[in-house]
C-alpha cells in the first residue's frame, strides 16, 4: 500500500492506492504483447510453398562451401510479391503503426512479460519507464537494430539510457539521423548512439561488469559514457568513431578496466609510440593495437609492483590472453570496437575497421567464437551479420524478416555454424533459414569501405597523421643567460639507423630508441654536438618516457674515460626527468654520445645541461633498473666435458645465459626443467646433433650426470 498526500485548502489528506503486483504487471504486459503479436501475425505472409520447399532442400544441403544453389533458391522466395511487399514496407514506427506493433511484439517476447514486470514493480518510476519504452516504436526499433540489450534486459536498458541522457549536457540537443536508414551513422549524432550503445551493453544489472584487476570494483556505465564523451569532445578519439553504429559502439564502452586506464592509454601512447597512432605501415585494424606486437613481450607476466594492472602489461609481458586484453584495451581507449575471440588453447580478439571486422592475434574466423547480447556465437556467424549490416537498406529487410520469425515463433538458425563443422549448417525454420540466406545473398554484393566525411569534432589523431610525413627543420639548441643548454631530442648530429624521430601532438619531434643491444651498443648510438663558451661542470637531466622496466642509457663525452650510466627508470609512459648527473664539458666543441645495452623502448624529448643542480623528485625504488649484467668479455665457453663448477668459475642466471649464448653464436631458447638426466644444471650451448646451435639454461637439480661431447658449458669468469 502506498500513500499519496495532497494539500487541499491547507489540509493534508492521505489517499491510498494499491500498488500493482508482479502478477498483475505480468498479465498486463502479456496482454499487450499478445495483442501486438496477433496484429502482426495476420500480416506476415505465407511463404510460397513450392519455392520454399525447393529453398529448404538447397539450404539443408548447403555445408559451407558453394552457396550459389542456396542463393538461387532463396531469391525465388524473396522475389515473391507478398514477401517483397512485407520486407520492403514503408516505415510505420509511430503510434498505431504496423512496425510499432511489430517491434513491441518482439521486445515483449524477447524480454518476457515477467522480466518487464519484475523491473516495473520496483516503483512508479520504473513502471513509467517500461510504459514509455513500450509506447516508443523508434526506441524499441533502435534497441533491436543495435543488437538488443545484454541478456534481453530491455526495461533496464531503457532506464539506463534515460540516466545517461540526464547525466550529459550534450545529449539534450536534437538528434540528427540518416534519412530512411535505421542503422544510423550520422557524424553529428555519435554521442546519442554511444549513449544507447552503452545502455545496451550494461543493461544486465544481474551481471555487472567488474574491473579485471580489481574484482570488487563495478564499472559505472554512466561514468563510462561520460569518459568517452569527454574524450571525444577533446579530440582524443579516432576519427572513425563518428561513423560507428549503435551495434558497433556497444563493443566500445564495456572495457573491463578503470576509466583512468582509458585516460592513461590516450595520454601515454602518443608520448611513447605515436607511430602506432598513425599506423601508415600496417592495416587500419592494427592502429593502436600494434603496441601489442612491439611492446608486450610474450611470456609469463612479472608485474613491477607485484599487482596486475592494464598499464603495466608492457613492463610485465604476457602470454596470449594478456596480449589480447592489451590489444583490445588500446583500441577501445580510442573509441574503436573490439571483442574477445577465444580459440582452442588461445586468446585472440576481433576488431572493426572501415573494411569490416577482422581477427587479430589469432587464427581466422572459423577457429573462434565470440559473445553478444544473447550469449556465444561462432566467428563466422558474427562475421556474416557484421558484413550484412554494411548494406544498410538490405539489412533493414533482413531485420524485418527476423522479427517476423520471432512473431510466428519460428525455430532460429543455430548461431554455432562454422565451416569447421559442416554438419552445423541447415538448422532453423522456414523464415529463419530464409533470413540466413538473405544475409549470405546480401554479402555477395560489391563491398564499399566505410566513408568518413569531415569530422564534426577535429581529432588530434587526424592532425598527427596529416603532419607525420611533413619535413620539419632540425630544431636549434638553446643556450640560456647563465650558460645552461637545452637540447631538443631531434637536434641530433648523428643517429644510428635503429633510432627514429617521431612527431607528436604538439610541435616538434621526439627521439625513439627501440631497444638496447648488449653485444653491439654502438648500433643504438645517437649524438649531439654542442658548443660551450667556457666549458666546466654541468648537471645533465633528461626529459624521457618508457613503458618498460630495466632499461639503460649510457653517456660518453669528450672528457669521460668510461661511459656514465644515466638514471633512466620506468615512468609508466608519462614524461619524467632523470636525477641530475654531473658532467664536464670542454671549452668549444663537445660531442654527447648516447648508447644503450639493455631494455626495450625509450623515448626522449629533451636533454638539459644546467649550470645549477636541479631538484628532481626521485623515482620509485622498484622502478629503477636492475643491475646491469657483466660485460661480454666476462663470459667463457668451456671445452667439451668441462663444467663451470669443475673449473671453479660461476654458473649463469637466465639473463646472463641469454647474453652469453648470443655472444658465442647460439640461439637462446630459454630456461628448461629436464629431469631425464640428459643434462646437468647450468647454461649449455648445443654444438652437435638435432638441436645444434641452440642454448638453454637447465633448471633441474641434477649436478652429477656426465657431460656429453655434444654440449659446451657457458660460464662467467670469476
Amino acid at each position: 500500500m502506498s500513500l499519496i498526500r495532497v494539500a487541499i485548502a491547507g489540509l493534508a489528506i492521505a489517499l491510498s492506492t494499491e500498488a500493482k503486483t508482479v502478477e498483475q504487471l505480468t498479465a498486463e504486459y502479456m496482454k499487450m504483447g499478445n495483442a501486438s503479436c496477433a496484429t502482426v501475425a495476420k500480416k506476415v505472409p505465407q511463404l510460397p510453398l513450392a519455392n520454399q520447399a525447393a529453398f529448404m532442400s538447397a539450404y539443408q544441403a548447403f555445408s559451407g562451401t558453394d552457396p550459389s544453389k542456396m542463393i538461387a533458391a532463396a531469391s525465388k522466395v524473396l522475389a515473391d510479391k507478398a514477401v517483397t511487399a512485407f520486407l520492403s514496407a514503408e516505415d510505420s514506427f509511430g503510434p498505431g503503426g504496423f512496425d510499432a506493433a511489430l517491434v513491441q511484439c518482439v521486445v515483449i517476447t524477447d524480454a518476457t512479460p515477467l522480466a518487464l514486470a519484475q523491473f516495473a514493480v520496483n516503483g512508479s518510476a520504473q513502471e513509467a519507464s517500461v510504459a514509455a519504452l513500450l509506447k516508443d516504436g523508434v526506441l524499441m526499433r533502435d534497441m533491436l537494430v543495435g543488437g538488443a540489450p545484454q541478456g534481453n534486459k530491455y526495461a533496464e536498458g531503457a532506464s539506463l539510457y534515460s540516466e545517461i541522457k540526464k547525466a550529459s549536457t550534450i545529449l539534450a540537443a536534437p538528434r540528427v539521423r540518416d534519412a530512411g536508414l535505421w542503422d544510423d551513422r550520422n557524424q553529428s549524432s555519435v554521442l546519442h548512439r554511444l549513449a544507447l550503445a552503452t545502455a545496451l551493453a550494461f543493461a544486465d544489472t544481474t551481471k555487472p561488469l567488474h574491473q579485471r584487476f580489481n574484482g570488487n570494483a563495478v564499472i559505472d556505465p554512466v561514468k563510462r559514457y561520460l569518459n568517452f564523451e569527454k574524450a571525444y569532445l577533446a579530440g582524443d578519439l579516432d576519427p572513425y568513431f563518428e561513423v560507428l553504429t549503435v551495434f558497433e559502439l556497444r563493443f566500445v564502452a564495456p572495457f573491463d578496466g578503470a576509466d583512468d586506464d582509458l585516460d592513461w592509454m590516450r595520454e601515454t601512447l602518443v608520448n611513447f609510440r605515436p607511430d602506432h597512432i598513425v599506423g601508415f605501415e600496417y592495416d587500419y585494424h592494427w592502429r593502436y593495437a600494434r603496441a601489442v606486437r612491439t611492446e608486450v613481450s610474450y611470456g609469463d607476466s612479472v608485474w613491477p609492483d607485484g599487482v596486475a594492472t592494464y598499464r603495466d602489461y608492457p613492463a610485465a609481458g604476457a602470454v596470449c590472453g594478456g596480449r589480447a586484453f592489451f590489444g583490445r584495451f588500446s583500441r577501445k581507449a580510442y573509441g574503436l570496437p573490439d571483442i574477445r575471440f577465444p580459440q582452442p588453447g588461445h586468446g585472440a580478439m576481433i576488431t572493426w575497421g572501415p573494411t569490416g571486422w577482422m581477427p587479430l592475434l589469432g587464427r581466422p574466423w572459423e577457429f573462434g567464437y565470440t559473445d553478444d547480447s544473447l550469449g556465444t556465437r561462432s566467428g563466422p556467424d558474427f562475421k556474416l551479420e557484421a558484413d550484412a549490416r554494411e548494406y544498410r537498406a538490405d539489412f533493414q529487410r533482413i531485420l524485418r524478416g527476423s522479427w517476423a520469425a520471432t512473431v510466428i515463433a519460428d525455430q532460429p538458425v543455430s548461431r554455432q555454424w562454422t565451416p569447421e563443422t559442416p554438419t552445423s549448417y541447415g538448422t532453423g525454420g522456414n523464415w529463419s533459414a530464409l533470413i540466413y540466406a538473405a544475409k549470405v545473398t546480401t554479402t555477395q554484393a560489391k563491398w564499399t569501405d566505410r566513408a568518413l566525411a569531415k569530422s564534426q569534432v577535429p581529432t588530434k589523431v587526424a592532425a598527427l597523421i596529416a603532419k607525420w610525413n611533413v619535413t620539419e627543420p632540425k630544431p636549434s639548441i638553446a643556450v640560456g643567460p647563465d650558460g645552461s643548454i637545452s637540447i631538443p631530442a631531434a637536434a641530433t648530429s648523428f643517429v644510428n639507423a635503429s633510432v627514429v624521430m617521431m612527431k607528436h601532438y604538439e610541435n616538434g619531434s621526439t627521439l625513439f630508441s627501440p631497444a638496447g643491444d648488449f653485444l653491439d651498443p654502438d648500433s643504438t648510438a645517437f649524438e649531439y654536438t654542442i658548443e660551450s663558451e667556457e666549458g666546466g661542470v654541468f648537471y645533465l637531466t633528461l626529459n624521457f618516457t618508457t613503458w618498460h622496466v630495466n632499461g639503460d642509457l649510457q653517456l660518453s663525452t669528450n672528457s669521460t674515460k668510461a661511459p656514465i650510466e644515466l638514471p633512466v627508470y620506468y615512468t609508466t609512459g608519462y614524461w619524467k626527468e632523470t636525477q641530475p648527473v654531473q658532467v664536464t664539458l670542454v671549452k668549444g666543441k663537445n660531442v654527447l654520445r648516447f648508447v644503450r645495452q639493455l631494455g626495450a623502448g625509450l623515448a626522449l624529448k629533451e636533454v638539459f645541461l644546467l649550470k645549477s643542480k636541479p631538484v628532481v623528485p626521485p623515482a620509485p625504488g622498484n622502478y629503477t633498473p636492475a643491475p646491469a649484467p657483466p660485460s661480454v668479455d666476462s663470459y667463457i665457453k668451456l671445452h667439451a666435458g668441462l663444467t663451470c663448477e669443475s673449473q671453479g668459475i660461476l654458473d649463469l642466471d637466465d639473463t646472463e645465459c641469454g647474453y652469453a649464448a648470443a655472444h658465442f653464436g647460439f640461439t637462446y631458447t630459454g630456461s628448461r626443467s629436464r629431469n631425464n638426466g640428459a643434462l646437468r644444471q647450468g647454461c649449455w650451448g648445443i654444438v652437435t646433433g638435432q638441436y645444434a646451435g641452440n642454448a638453454n639454461l637447465i633448471m633441474n637439480s641434477n649436478k652429477s650426470s656426465p657431460v656429453t661431447s655434444d654440449v659446451a658449458a657457458l660460464c662467467l669468469r670469476s
